[in-house]
C-alpha cells in the first residue's frame, strides 16, 4: 500500500534488529520523516508473521488517523462506546483511557497480544508508571509479556532525559538531517523581543509555572508585540499558527488580531473539528491554540509560526517548532520567538542526545543535565543563528580586546564585546598562597548558594556553571575568586562574568 522511502527503510531495519535483543525500544521519528509509512511497514511485517497487535494513542483524533491508514486490512476499533472493525484482522486499535477502562473490566482482555506499538509514546510512557496512572494496568498485565515499541518525535522525559523503562532508542534522523534531505522545510528564525528569561520558575515537568507564564504574556505590550509581528509578516499574507499560553491569553491575542480562529481544550471535539477543517480549507488565515495542537496536527501548508508564550522544556519546544516544518512545494518557514525560547532550548534544527540518562552517582563530574546553547540573536534584524555561522573577529589593543560579530542573515557587524586587558591579567593571576584550591563538590555548593540568594532560577544551573568554567580550564581562577573573602554580591557578579567568558 505504502512506499518506503531509504531512510525509513533504513531505520526500520535497525529498529528489527535491536527487537531481536531488546523488548522494549523507542522509535524516534522526528516531524517529516513519515510516521505512519514506516509505523504501517513494521505492523504488516508483524501480521504477516501471524502475531496480534495492539496499536494505541493517546488521543481519539490520533486513532481515527491510525484507522484511515490502516483501512485495508480493516482493524478492531475499540474506543469509547465504538467496537467497529474486524476482531479478525490481528490489528486493535485504542486510545490509552479506553484500554485501560477495558482491562479494568476483566483480566482476560485481549490476553493474546504479541506486540504493543504507541503512537507518541513521549505522554505517559516513563515506565514504571505512577501507581495507578491509566498505563499501569497496561504496564503490569504486557510489559513482561509482549514487545513494545513507542514511536514519538521527543523520546524524552521534560528533564531533557530519556524516557525511562526502555531499552533502546533509535533516532537515526533528526530535525536537521530531514531539511538536508529535503523532507522538511528550511526556515528563518526570528526573536523580535529580546527577554530575560532566567528569573522563570521551573515546575516538576520541567517547563515554566504557568503564573510567571501569564504574568509575561497577559500584558497590552506582549500582546502588542505579537500583533506588530503579524501585521507585518502574516496579515492576508501567510497560514499562521500561533502557540498562546492560557485560554485568557489566546482571547487577548484574538481580539488583538482580526480574523483569527481560536482553539482549546474547554471547546467540544466537534467545535474543534470544525475549526482545523476550516483552517485547513484556508489558503491564508491564523489559528491561535491553547496545547491543542502540539501533536497529532499536520498541515503542511503552515509557513509562519509564533511562540507567543515561554518555553522551558525540550520536549515541548521541538514539538510545537515541528508544526511549521511540514514539507510543501519550495516552502520556507518564518518562525518568530516572541519569548525568547531559544536562550533554552536552542534551535529545532540542532542535534540533540535522545540516549541522554541522568547517571546516578556520588561523582557529580559526571552528571551535567543541562545544554549548551550555542544560538546568538542579531540585535539587527533580529534573526537567531548558530554561533558557528557567525564572522568572528578578535581586536586585540593596548588595554583591551574587541570581538566583533558579523550576523551571517544580515551580513552586518552586528555585536561587539569589550574586555579590558587589565581586568583580564588580574584575573590570571594565580597566587597558590592566596586561596584554598576546592573540589568540583565544594566549587558547586558554593555556587549553588549564590544561584539560591541571587536568581530564582533551578539550582541545577550552579553544576552548568561549574562545569563550564572546568571544561575551560578556569578552575582556579574560581577557586581564587572564592577565597579573597568578598561579599556574596559581588562574588556573585565575578562567577558569572567568568562563566561567561568561559562558554
Amino acid at each position: 500500500m505504502f512506499k518506503l522511502y531509504k531512510h525509513q527503510k533504513k531505520q526500520n531495519k535497525k529498529t528489527i534488529i535491536a527487537l531481536k535483543t531488546n523488548n522494549h525500544v523507542l522509535y524516534g521519528a522526528a516531524t517529516g520523516f513519515g510516521k505512519s509509512v514506516a509505523l504501517w511497514d513494521l505492523i504488516s511485517r508483524d501480521l504477516d508473521d501471524g502475531k496480534r497487535v495492539l496499536l494505541l494513542a493517546p488521543y481519539r483524533k490520533l486513532i481515527f488517523q491510525l484507522e484511515s491508514t490502516f483501512e485495508n486490512i480493516n482493524p478492531h476499533v475499540v474506543m469509547g462506546v465504538i467496537d467497529r472493525g474486524s476482531k479478525d484482522s490481528g490489528l486493535i486499535l485504542s486510545s490509552m483511557d479506553t484500554m485501560n477502562n477495558r482491562l479494568r473490566k476483566g483480566s482476560d482482555y485481549f490476553e493474546d497480544v504479541d506486540k504493543i506499538y504507541i503512537d507518541e509514546a513521549h505522554i505517559s510512557c516513563n515506565f514504571p508508571p505512577i501507581k495507578n496512572s491509566r498505563m499501569s494496568r497496561l504496564y503490569n498485565k504486557y510489559w513482561l509479556t509482549a514487545q513494545w515499541v513507542g514511536f514519538t518525535a521527543t523520546p524524552i522525559k521534560a528533564n531533557g532525559y530519556r524516557l525511562e523503562g526502555w531499552d533502546k532508542v533509535i533516532y537515526k534522523y533528526q530535525t536537521p538531517d530531514l531539511i538536508e534531505m529535503g523532507y522538511l522545510a528550511k526556515f528563518d528564525y526570528f526573536a523580535p523581543v529580546d527577554l530575560d528569561i532566567s528569573s522563570l520558575r521551573t515546575n516538576n515537568s520541567g517547563d515554566y509555572v504557568m503564573e510567571d507564564v501569564e504574568e509575561l504574556t497577559n500584558t497590552a505590550t506582549a500582546v502588542d508585540s505579537v500583533k506588530k509581528v503579524w501585521k507585518k509578516h502574516g496579515k492576508n499574507k501567510k497560514k499562521v499558527l500561533i502557540f498562546a499560553a492560557s485560554i485568557k491569553h489566546a482571547e487577548l491575542l484574538s481580539e488583538s488580531i482580526s480574523g483569527s480562529l481560536v482553539i482549546h481544550s474547554k471547546l467540544s471535539d466537534k467545535v474543534q473539528m470544525q475549526i482545523l477543517e476550516d483552517f485547513k480549507n484556508s489558503s491564508v488565515g491564523t489559528l491561535i491554540n491553547v496545547g491543542i495542537l502540539t501533536t497529532g496536527f499536520d498541515d503542511p501548508t503552515v509557513d509562519m509560526l509564533i511562540i507567543a508564550r515561554p518555553i522551558g522544556s525540550d520536549r515541548l519546544y521541538l514539538q510545537v517548532a515541528g508544526r511549521s516544518l511540514r514539507k510543501y512545494g519550495n516552502k520556507r518557514s518564518m518562525i518568530f520567538d516572541m519569548c525568547s525560547c531559544y536562550k533554552k532550548c536552542g534551535l529545532p534544527s540542532d542535534i540533540r542526545d535522545f540516549n541522554k540518562v541522568k547517571k546516578k552517582t556520588k561523582d557529580d563530574d559526571t552528571d551535567d543535565d543541562t545544554v549548551n546553547i550555542q544560538a546568538i540573536r542579531c540585535p539587527l534584524c533580529d534573526e537567531v543563528s548558530p554561533r558557528s555561522e557567525y564572522t568572528i573577529e578578535t581586536i586585540t589593543k593596548k588595554k583591551f580586546i574587541l570581538t566583533n560579530y558579523t550576523c551571517p542573515a544580515c551580513n552586518q557587524k552586528c555585536k561587539m564585546d569589550r574586555k579590558d586587558l587589565a581586568e583580564i591579567n588580574e584575573l590570571q593571576k594565580v597566587d597558590t598562597k592566596a586561596y584554598k584550591k576546592l573540589n568540583f563538590k565544594k566549587r558547586k555548593s558554593i555556587v549553588t548558594d549564590l544561584v539560591l540568594e541571587f536568581t530564582k532560577a533551578k539550582p541545577s544551573w550552579s553544576h552548568y556553571i561549574v562545569t563550564t568554567i572546568n571544561k575551560a580550564d578556569k578552575s582556579d581562577l574560581l577557586d581564587q575568586m572564592i577565597g579573597k573573602g568578598t561579599s556574596a554580591k559581588t562574588l556573585w557578579k565575578k562567577v558569572m562574568n567568568l562563566y561567561e567568558e568561559c562558554k
